[in-house]
């Protein structure tokens, strides 16, 4: 990364605002990951430690009594709030969740499900963010927290695309 382009990051996220280069690679992160095109995740939203992602859950989504099953409000909680983090973490970094708790507060209908994660506190080595998941009527339906160990400029293997 050239050292001005650098500068304007560092310049942003000292004032709390996505660069234009942040928004590109987050995004790019979103339509790459492997688990979200599998589950049907898009990102419709970002903001400086804010995200919004949807998907849709069908039949086979479900449960025996035609709700969603759990796992899918645990892993839109886990993206949005990744995704939020994502947009004040370094390229060079990574994350990995090191905690996740959910509330179940209705059951959630086949249909589209929208979870919008924030970042509540983020330091040099751990962030926790929380999110709201709402089915298409509004209604809340689960909301949780996530707790991140941040990597710092760290060379990972990268699972190529298919």
């Amino acid at each position: 990364m050239r050292s001005d382009e650098r500068h304007c990051r560092m310049r942003a996220a000292r004032l709390g605002r996505l660069s234009a280069g942040q928004v590109v690679w987050v995004r790019q992160l979103a339509a790459k990951m492997p688990f979200y095109r599998f589950m049907g995740i898009r990102l419709t939203k970002l903001g400086w430690g804010r995200s919004e992602i949807r998907m849709g859950v069908g039949r086979g989504l479900t449960q025996n009594a035609g709700f969603a099953h759990g796992g899918v409000s645990a892993s839109l909680i886990d993206s949005a709030v990744g995704l939020a983090l994502c947009t004040m973490i370094d390229r060079g970094s990574a994350i990995t969740t090191i905690d996740l708790q959910v509330n179940f507060l209705a059951p959630a209908k086949q249909g589209s499900l929208t979870a919008r994660g924030r970042i509540v506190h983020k330091g040099k080595r751990t962030a926790v963010g929380d999110c709201q998941v709402t089915d298409e009527g509004g209604n809340l339906v689960s909301k949780g927290t996530a707790t991140y160990l941040i990597l710092e400029n760290r060379k990972l293997h990268r699972v190529p695309s298919p």
